[in-house]
């Protein structure tokens, strides 16, 4: 998803969009004075208006790009996953870690694991 700044102003030649990500980390894009770039943090949008970063309207910009990356920013993941890879340690991630009691011997797939 894409959402465009408020400082928008297409007859200067500004335009900062913030693009939120499936698969890789979000990030903003930053057209200004005929050059386009792409960053992922809010002080370094600042850092490519230069001087122009101590006006009003860009101090506007920095506190919207800080709200956008508070709202839509990955958040970190929570204990579950240490829980997760701790049972993976001791039960193990294939079909011997799924507790299945009744397994035949004689079945040809009983003692194979999948290589990726």
């Amino acid at each position: 998803m894409i959402y465009s700044s408020p400082c928008n102003n297409v007859h200067t030649g500004f335009i900062v969009d913030y693009h939120r990500t499936r698969t890789g980390p979000n990030y903003f894009m930053v057209f200004y004075k005929n050059c386009s770039r792409i960053v992922t943090e809010p002080i370094e949008v600042s850092r490519i208006l230069g001087t122009a970063r101590y006006l009003d309207s860009s101090k506007q910009l920095r506190t919207w790009c800080e709200e956008m990356v508070e709202q839509y920013g990955e958040k970190k993941k929570e204990k579950e996953d240490v829980s997760v890879m701790e049972y993976a340690k001791t039960a193990g991630f294939g079909p011997e870690g799924h507790g299945d009691t009744g397994v035949d011997e004689t079945d040809p797939n009983h003692n194979t694991r999948t290589i990726i």
